[in-house]
């Protein structure tokens, strides 16, 4: 709203539109940023989902009998002949294979200590 004719009003006028141009561009920034970032969490969210509602691949039956035979059917920290599991080292969400490399065999304490310590 004009305050009248003279040049200090004027002035105070034009101020007062370049703020709220200003204030208006910056919420508009902000609000696209906040779409971003909720674009970016619901893409995640996705993936995660995908990823645990694979159904995850058999180790072969070649492969669990070498990781047996060569872990000696036991345990490979504590020895244990009991309770055993096939541990993948890398895990399978992390990238890791179903490949002699990659398994281990852990009883099943140690197998769910070493899930506590990643």
């Amino acid at each position: 709203m004009p305050r009248g004719g003279s040049s200090l009003d004027r002035l105070l006028d034009d101020l007062a539109r370049w703020l709220r141009s200003y204030a208006n561009a910056r919420a508009k920034r902000e609000q696209a940023q906040e779409r971003a970032i909720e674009r970016a969490v619901a893409i995640t969210q996705a993936r995660a989902a995908a990823l645990d509602g694979r159904k995850r691949q058999p180790i072969p039956k070649s492969v669990r009998m070498f990781v047996w035979q060569r872990d000696g059917g036991k345990c490979v920290q504590c020895g244990a002949t009991e309770r055993l599991e096939y541990d993948h080292i890398v895990a399978l969400i992390r990238g890791g294979s179903n490949t002699e490399r990659n398994l281990q065999l852990l009883c099943e304490r140690c197998n769910r200590s070493k899930g506590a310590q990643i």
